[in-house]
């Protein structure tokens, strides 16, 4: 079996070689000819699958170690028999953290008490739904927006909360956006958030985007920030990656080179998401795809030790215990340094940064000793995925 990997499939080596002849390729750099012997495809979203790169050649699986699938021609590999698989819901916990400490950060910096506050919840599918758990984790109420779930009538204590635009955007105090990338029908997302969405929003409340750039008009959403409408953006995904709009980063009081999903749990549960859904397709085996996951990543726990009462909120200290994890103010820096540079050289470093992106941990990476801490404040941790030692 021979199999082609982009470079950016993290451990794409070690684990497919295991089913064949594995060739690793530079992800813009997989063209036509390198296909015509090969039997499986697995890429991320630097590499666009079409009929292009696919035509004449024997490739039957096609992968992406990505829950994103805007980059796949679906419709022409499904016409030409090909399997398409993707790794929806292997990001989940990365964005959520993301969105967590972008929250924290900002809360911590404005001294805003969290409890209480509200937030709207735009999309809940994996990622939302994980969302959904962690934000109500730090006192937030959450309000959830999702058409077509609503459509079909879910069961579960998440979706029987499934409210309109109107009912919940001008309630919420926050504003978080998880739906994929639609361009047709009913439901289609591109450009939900224009100056209509915009107007039902909060005055000054949080934006945060980081499902796809096109899911918001940018024009409309610095005007809403010019405007002192919006009172604070998160902005990690971008219009015209990786050319982003400078203006809306400039006016980002967080800005990422599309990252939010990056941490190094959720780059190898996509590869291997991947590796299990090939080998059911070509009836091989990976039996033992747990034991490598939980190796790969509980061998990287973090100690350490936080006293409650060196801090004047709880806002303060989940931002300074979020940060042993995940620095959010590492990679807004970045984009922050690069707003001068002319288009090419900064689209390159955008590119340079997201290939060469650090191991970033996940909250369950982190163990703590807990002082003079409150049980609601330890049960906060734990909800958010911590470890607390007794």
């Amino acid at each position: 079996m021979n199999i082609v990997c982009a470079e950016s499939v993290l451990n794409a080596s070690e684990i497919f070689s295991k089913f064949g002849n594995c060739n690793i390729l530079p992800d813009k750099n997989i063209s036509n000819k390198d296909l015509i012997k090969t039997d499986a495809l697995i890429v991320r979203s630097g590499t666009t699958v079409n009929e292009h790169l696919l035509k004449n050649t024997p490739v039957k699986f096609v992968g992406t170690a990505t829950s994103g699938t805007d980059h796949i021609d679906k419709t022409w590999l499904k016409k030409n028999k090909i399997y398409c698989v993707d790794a929806v819901g292997s990001n989940a916990i990365s964005v959520s953290n993301y969105v967590i400490s972008a929250i924290l950060s900002i809360a911590s910096k404005e001294n805003i008490i969290l409890k209480g506050k509200k937030i709207a919840i735009i999309g809940c599918g994996n990622v939302g739904t994980e969302l959904v758990s962690n934000a109500e984790a730090i006192g937030l109420i959450t309000l959830i927006n999702d058409p077509p779930r609503a459509s079909q009538k879910p069961n579960g204590d998440y979706y029987s909360k499934l409210e309109s635009l109107k009912k919940i955007l001008p309630q919420a105090d926050i504003v978080t956006i998880h739906t994929p990338l639609t361009t047709s029908g009913k439901w289609s997302t591109k450009n939900l958030v224009n100056n209509d969405f915009l107007k039902l929003m909060k005055k000054n409340s949080i934006f945060i985007n980081t499902s796809r750039g096109e899911v918001c008009n940018e024009k409309d959403l610095i005007s809403a920030k010019k405007n002192n409408h919006i009172g604070y953006l998160v902005t990690d995904v971008w219009e015209n990656e990786p050319n982003y709009n400078q203006e809306l980063c400039k006016y980002s009081i967080i800005s990422t080179p599309h990252i939010a999903g990056h941490s190094y749990r959720a780059k190898l549960m996509g590869t291997i998401d991947c590796a299990v859904k090939y080998c059911e397709f070509f009836n091989e085996n990976f039996d033992d795809y747990n034991n490598y996951l939980n190796k790969k990543i509980f061998s990287d726990i973090k100690t350490i030790s936080i006293n409650r009462k060196l801090f004047p909120s709880d806002e303060c200290a989940l931002n300074t215990i979020t940060r042993y994890a995940y620095d959010i103010n590492y990679d807004n820096d970045f984009m922050k340094k690069n707003l001068d540079l002319q288009t090419l050289e900064k689209s390159n470093r955008f590119k340079e940064f997201r290939k060469n992106y650090p191991s970033r941990r996940e909250f369950s990476n982190i163990e703590i000793k807990l002082l003079s801490a409150s049980e609601e404040f330890k049960m906060k941790l734990k909800r958010l995925g911590f470890i607390i030692q007794n």
